[in-house]
């Protein structure tokens, strides 16, 4: 992942978060965050999870990794919540709302 986000960490102060998502779900409820890449557990349930918080803290930049078919967990919950209303970039999926 570092890799994939090495440009945004590098110059645009982006922080990677490497702990439990329980432990971070309870440190940043109220966090004012610009931007997630969710590329942790390819479950449906959580990175549907994973997208209701970002959306609920007000983040405008939600991407993601292994948008493929053999995570289909992935492709259901981003599919489900964005429908066409995100880019791929070979498998990285971004949305960025308006």
């Amino acid at each position: 992942m570092k890799r994939t986000l090495r440009y945004v960490i590098q110059f645009c102060h982006v922080e990677i978060y490497e702990g439990n998502v329980e432990d971070f779900y309870d440190q940043n409820m109220d966090a004012a965050v610009s931007m997630v890449f969710i590329d942790a557990y390819h479950d449906y349930h959580s990175v549907k999870r994973d997208i209701a918080w970002a959306v609920s803290v007000g983040c405008k930049g939600i991407s993601g990794h292994d948008y493929l078919d053999i995570h289909a967990g992935v492709k259901r919950a981003v599919d489900e919540h964005f429908g066409d209303n995100f880019k791929l970039f070979g498998s990285v999926w971004v949305h960025i709302s308006n």
